[in-house]
């Protein structure tokens, strides 16, 4: 964008021709030159004032101007790429140890999924991150021929919390693939598909946010609070908010990853979410100090059974992951589950028949923690913990959790 001295400078320059020629109003005349010096000058500063309108604007900003906006407008910035984990089964010889950072991969893509915890097979060890609770014995003999020797035999197993390495949805995996390791001692696999592995947010995505964020600042409802908490961590997928009349709210936060906030990490969630919280505002709930207390989420796992003909693609256990796959989809992954959300029998089993693979599904078989509803609590999601299958063109049955007791 000129200067309005460098436009002057350059009207004077041109002033300076002989004077016969200033009514000259050919190509190479001096009014056209003038004229065009005055244009140039009006069609620059009209780019350049569009191109300030479309950066700041919303509606129409994009990469780094919309990050600016962002930041400084909103308080906030574009959501950086998520990691995928899960949980593994990993089983060998007894004594044999399992150091956390034990790389396994998987088995069609190669990505690289690091443990998060230590374990030494055949003995009882510390809980996965995040849980309080320990990480028990898992014995295989589930009807996965995978866990047993030729011989017949079983050997121990445990559960082991792994994390990509890298980010993004090429870090995905169904399950059953995260399966390679380089300790020919050791066999692993991951009986459920990993959670997270999100891309960086885009910009239609990030816009939208900002577009909620922008209707919710001025009410102060629970949606508003939601949103602050979500602002404040990156990983949390989403958040619920209960309200005590004079005293303050607690917000609950789930992780993208299904992980459980460490206590430092929740209050620091807690501090964001009361700095943006006015003064004023805190005054007109008649109470001297509005209280906030932000904790994690707490989840109603769901034990499935059923019963009935299945179509073995090529075994019944590829039938049984591709079942389980389906159910990942609607009751593993945090971004599809709802706080306080009923699961239904009937819901269940619309995810068996959409597989394709059940020739004869005896739907008064199909049990939710032994009957056909579970209700969670009011901030409790639910989630499939474990999942049995009956096969009665085979008689076999498999029973295999997709949550370990240790999972938070």
């Amino acid at each position: 964008m000129r200067e309005p001295e460098a436009i002057t400078a350059r009207m004077i320059r041109t002033f300076s021709a002989l004077n016969e020629q200033v009514t000259y109003f050919g190509d190479d005349g001096i009014v056209r030159n003038i004229f065009q010096s005055i244009s140039q000058a009006l069609a620059d500063q009209e780019l350049e004032l569009a191109r300030v309108k479309r950066a700041s604007s919303l509606v129409t900003a994009s990469g780094d101007d919309l990050d600016t906006l962002a930041v400084e407008i909103y308080g906030t910035s574009r959501r950086g790429p998520a990691k995928s984990t899960a949980l593994v089964i990993v089983q060998g010889p007894t004594g044999v140890q399992v150091p956390a950072g034990t790389a396994f991969y998987h088995a069609t893509t190669g990505e690289k999924y690091v443990s998060k915890n230590g374990i030494t097979i055949g003995s009882t060890n510390p809980a996965v991150p995040g849980s309080p609770n320990p990480n028990e014995l898992y014995f295989p003999g589930l009807g996965n021929p995978s866990l047993e020797g030729a011989d017949g035999s079983i050997s121990f197993g445990h559960w082991v919390w792994v994390e990509s390495e890298g980010t993004g949805s090429k870090t995905r995996a169904s399950a059953n693939t995260i399966t390679v390791t380089p300790n020919a001692a050791l066999t692993v696999f991951n009986p459920a598909p990993t959670t997270g592995g999100e891309d960086t947010e885009s910009d239609s995505e990030l816009r939208s946010r900002l577009i909620g964020m922008n209707l919710l600042r001025a009410t102060y409802t629970n949606s508003f609070f939601e949103n602050i908490a979500i602002e404040a961590n990156d990983t949390i997928q989403k958040a619920l908010v209960q309200w005590t009349y004079g005293v303050g709210i607690s917000v609950f936060v789930c992780n993208r990853s299904g992980c459980l906030y460490t206590a430092n990490e929740l209050t620091a969630i807690n501090d964001y979410i009361v700095s943006k919280i006015p003064a004023f505002f805190q005054a007109s709930q008649n109470t001297v100090s509005f209280a906030c207390s932000t904790q994690n989420v707490t989840y109603t796992d769901i034990a499935v059974e059923f019963r009935g003909k299945f179509t073995p693609s090529p075994t019944l256990m590829d039938t049984y992951i591709a079942i389980i796959d389906r159910m990942a989809d609607l009751y593993i992954n945090p971004g599809r589950l709802t706080f306080g959300q009923p699961v239904y029998d009937d819901s269940v089993v619309k995810a068996i028949q959409e597989t394709g693979l059940a020739l004869d599904l005896q739907l008064n078989s199909v049990l939710l923690n032994g009957s056909s509803r579970v209700d969670p609590a009011f901030n409790s999601i639910c989630r499939i913990g474990s999942v049995k299958l009956i096969d009665d063109l085979t008689s076999q049955t498999i029973n295999l959790s997709l949550i370990s007791a240790s999972n938070p």
